[in-house]
């Protein structure tokens, strides 16, 4: 059995690393440790530890489409960029009007979106140079995560009023408050909108800190929701590449998953490794060319060869 799990995780790691993104991955902030980890986007295995250079309190992670990891760092107001393969820091974006800053989206029109918690805004970055560009909305009281969609808005969640608004993706000006999370007899502290995604039918599901999660269909009608004991203190919810809710838990130090259905919870998908593990982002799958087959580099053919070559030799032993 030790044999065969060494052997996957030569495998998962040479996938993940070095074969052009063909397999899934999950990049994981993990903000209690300062650092970044990769874990395998099917079982939730731990691979390793990508990065730690320039990382401080990351409250966001994304995988964007330029193929680079963007993390947002709290702690020291900076928004880095990484290479998802060696963990090397690539550079950053202008701080300009970066103060804490809590969630990185990529707009339609290849700019980047950055969710500022200290001046309550959400300012924006040309998507080649870093450069900043200017103030995208001050509207929104505790911008937290953020979602473009393709009816031209911009969902973003209110963090402090447990409002999710609609902005106009191409001015940023305010639409309107879409829907607005019920608060349940929830004290302040837990009165907190968090994480927000859509899945494909264009339903929309949210967390807050009472360890809530809403479902929500593409009128802003409540469709269901619960409270769940396997989550506390949610921060970041992703619909993952298999349709399954993930969520990670700060305070419970795990990434649980939920069926989009019915909501009840399925498994804990990772917890190896994780202290505070708020966001997290998966590769490939949603990139534009998602469905076309990666092909292996020759480099990662080779390395791969030696794995296997070695662990036979270590095995028949």
């Amino acid at each position: 059995m030790k044999k065969s799990k060494l052997f996957i995780a030569v495998i998962c790691m040479l996938s993940c690393a070095n074969f052009a993104h063909a397999l899934t991955c999950m990049y994981v902030a993990d903000a209690g440790n300062n650092r970044i980890t990769i874990h395998d986007g099917d079982t939730g295995d731990f691979i390793k530890v990508l990065a730690s250079t320039g990382i401080n309190r990351p409250r966001d992670i994304y995988y964007a489409p330029d193929g680079k990891l963007y993390v947002a760092n709290e702690g020291n107001d900076t928004v880095t960029i990484y290479d998802p393969d060696t963990g090397a820091q690539l550079g950053a974006l202008d701080s300009t009007g970066i103060g804490r800053p809590i969630d990185i989206a990529f707009g339609p029109d290849g700019n980047i979106y950055v969710a500022n918690r200290t001046s309550n805004s959400i300012t924006y970055y040309d998507g080649i140079t870093g450069d900043y560009i200017g103030v995208f909305n001050t509207d929104v009281s505790g911008p937290a995560n953020m979602v473009f969609r393709h009816d031209g808005m911009l969902y973003v969640v209110n963090y402090f009023y447990q409002n999710v608004y609609r902005l106009d993706a191409t001015t940023g000006e305010l639409i309107d408050t879409f829907v607005t999370i019920p608060t349940d007899g929830a004290t302040v502290n837990y009165q907190r909108a968090t994480g927000l995604d859509f899945d494909a039918e264009g339903n929309m599901y949210v967390t807050n800190y009472k360890s809530s999660i809403y479902k929500y269909n593409s009128s802003g009608e409540l469709i269901d929701s619960i409270d769940s004991e396997e989550i506390d203190w949610p921060w970041n919810l992703v619909i993952g590449p298999d349709g399954n809710i993930y969520v990670g838990s700060y305070e419970t130090d795990n990434i649980a998953r939920f069926d989009p259905d019915t909501l009840t919870f399925i498994d804990t998908f990772s917890d190896a490794y994780l202290n505070t593990p708020g966001a997290f982002s998966f590769s490939p799958f949603d990139y534009p060319d998602a469905n076309q087959s990666a092909v292996p580099e020759p480099a990662s053919l080779i390395l791969l060869g030696l794995a296997v070559a070695g662990l036979r030799k270590r095995f028949a032993r």
